[in-house]
């Protein structure tokens, strides 16, 4: 949830159109993979929260109040720990999709 809401402040926000693609792709991406959740979550009868907690609202509503650019930078930054933290399993996922998408195959990642 917090990666969708990211993207999409990036998409309405960043000062670049790097950075209005990333924020797109982000929330396309993580949108899908929260839909699907959600629907495994009802599938068992439980209830899939409807907002962040409030570590991630903090972060969020923190680059929310910074200057176009400083949230540009933020948002890279957001999304760099982000994904340096997924590490091995991020590096595998695209290496999957490249594989299966065609296309130049990164170098495998170390297992």
């Amino acid at each position: 949830m917090y990666e969708v809401a990211l993207g999409k402040m990036a998409e309405a926000q960043a000062v670049t159109q790097t950075s209005r693609d990333s924020g797109s792709t982000e929330d396309h991406d993580h949108a899908l993979v929260g839909n699907k959740l959600k629907a495994i979550v009802a599938a068992n009868g439980m209830e899939f929260p409807t907002h962040l907690n409030a570590e991630f609202q903090g972060r969020l509503d923190k680059i929310g109040g910074l200057r176009l650019t400083n949230s540009t930078a933020a948002y890279i930054h957001a999304m760099k720990k982000i994904h340096d933290a997924d590490g091995a399993a991020f590096a595998k996922e695209r290496f999957r999709n490249q594989s299966r998408f065609g296309g130049p195959s990164p170098p495998k990642p170390a297992e």
